[in-house]
């Protein structure tokens, strides 16, 4: 058996999450009305127009926000989302309830086939991992489509 030396340790992995906002400051999501509201005040107004994002809002058990992960930027037309990615980071912030929310710089808030896919995805890997998702937002400059409340989770 081979000595372990400084070449040959395996790397550590460290997990750490911390909310320095006492929790009566926290922002608190409880209905749609609300997680429509606040994903809207908290989009660039700058980009919505011009090029699709991809935001989580995580939440805790309660409902009170955790943190907003912006996962990625993408093209005009589209984005690529990896649920790995936003699962990893949910699971590291403690986050018990997510919502998902992207913007359609077309101005159109129905969602795609593949919103639709992606939701589902979402909605049977949070399951896996105990973690609801609350919502799927699409943000546009007129109005914010909720999955939810038509629905369609």
């Amino acid at each position: 058996m081979e000595a372990i030396n400084e070449h040959n340790k395996a790397p550590e992995i460290e997990i750490s999450y911390r909310n320095t906002q006492a929790v009566e400051e926290r922002v608190t999501l409880k209905d749609i009305l609300g997680a429509k509201e606040f994903i809207r005040s908290i989009w660039n107004d700058g980009n919505i127009d011009l090029q699709e994002e991809f935001k989580v809002l995580l939440l805790n058990h309660a409902g009170h926000l955790l943190g907003v992960y912006n996962v990625h930027k993408g093209t005009m037309t589209g984005i690529p989302i990896d649920l790995r990615l936003i699962f990893g980071t949910a699971l590291k912030a403690a986050a018990m309830k997510i919502i998902l929310a992207h913007n359609h710089p077309s101005g159109q808030c129905r969602p795609s086939q593949n919103d639709i896919k992606l939701t589902n995805r979402a909605i049977e890997i949070g399951k896996l991992l105990d973690i609801e998702i609350q919502d799927h937002l699409i943000v546009t400059r007129e109005q914010v489509f909720s999955f939810a409340e038509v629905g369609l989770l």
